[in-house]
């Protein structure tokens, strides 16, 4: 399997789509560097105040309706997101290894 040596801009994820922050339209962003051999492989817009209440804003109003989800219906929410992580386990470990320079092993 083949993997990018370079991801696209980082994006904040808010209200079930990704978005470009405020600040990524001024250009204010953070290298993104991989432990290993010193590479670049992303830029990371950063955040301003309102894109953080945004997010916030966001989660409060979600709460009640999640508070309001059975254990059973979590717990299969969950179990879902397991099963895709797993069927992306080579992908994902490929990520850590050249964001943190852990082993794919690990």
């Amino acid at each position: 399997m083949e993997f990018p040596e370079k991801y696209s801009v980082v994006k904040n994820f808010i209200e079930g789509k990704f978005e470009v922050n405020g600040h990524a339209q001024k250009n204010e962003k953070m290298d993104v560097f991989c432990p290993l051999d010193g590479k670049k492989i992303a830029d990371m817009p950063l955040s301003k105040q309102s894109d953080l209440d945004k997010a916030v804003d966001s989660a409060k109003k979600a709460f009640p309706g999640w508070s309001k989800t059975t254990v059973k219906d979590r717990a299969q929410i969950f179990f879902r997101y397991k099963t895709m992580m797993e069927s992306r386990i080579e992908e994902l470990s490929y990520m850590v290894h050249i964001e943190n320079g852990k082993t794919l092993g690990e």
